[in-house]
């Protein structure tokens, strides 16, 4: 059975020195793991895309712009953050055009709003729709590089010192350290994650492309 969300704070806890769990608990872990997670998302997140035949999908014909429900494209799978491009693909071999076709679009909740035109998609068209998803890490689902697994649990251990500096001396638990000396290791890790964060964007090249590179 995976255990990767396990794994990882106890990763986070050996890097804290707190091998007999008296200063975090794991749900404290556990929150400064997500916090974590959420800053590298905000620089790494995942790119991805779902193809369909918009003859399978409902079209709400007589509204202006053309309506139509991209569900069945977006659901299941990881958390949606958002839909940035809709790209036709050639029905015959469901492969994209060269050059590329995008179309134009405006995106309300789950639907997808086209212009009313000459080119607007008809339902023969097969399109693809590029999505930007969370990464996510629970006990079965880590979905993240392996590479970057040391700056997630970095960023955790930060944000769980920066909880610590934050606690009045009889809230710490049985540690010698005062809340000065909390602070000044939270901003020493917390100035080392975001310097990981910078070179991960630089690395990857952060950013909705023309080409966009999709994962799994």
């Amino acid at each position: 059975m995976s255990t990767y969300l396990s794994d990882v704070r106890a990763k986070v806890r050996n890097d804290l020195r707190d091998g007999g769990a008296s200063l975090w608990s794991d749900a404290q872990l556990n929150g400064a793991i997500d916090r974590a997670l959420d800053e590298y998302n905000a620089v790494f997140p995942k790119i991805s895309y779902g193809d369909g035949d918009l003859s399978t999908l409902t079209n709400f014909t007589g509204t202006q712009p053309r309506v139509w429900d991209m569900s069945p494209l977006i659901s299941g799978g990881k958390p949606l953050w958002t839909i940035f491009e809709v790209e036709q693909l050639d029905g015959a071999q469901n492969t994209p055009f060269t050059p590329r076709r995008v179309i134009p679009f405006q995106r309300r909740g789950i639907y997808l709003l086209v212009d009313d035109r000459a080119d607007e998609p008809q339902s023969s068209w097969w399109v693809r729709l590029w999505r930007v998803e969370a990464r996510v890490l629970s006990e079965t689902v880590r979905d993240y590089p392996d590479v970057d697994e040391d700056t997630i649990v970095l960023g955790a251990a930060a944000y769980a010192l920066d909880a610590k500096a934050s606690q009045s001396p009889n809230e710490v638990g049985s540690s010698s350290l005062t809340p000065r000396d909390w602070r000044l290791m939270a901003d020493g890790a917390l100035a080392e994650f975001k310097r990981r964060q910078r070179v991960i964007r630089d690395r990857e090249g952060t950013g909705v492309t023309a080409a966009p590179a999709a994962e799994g």
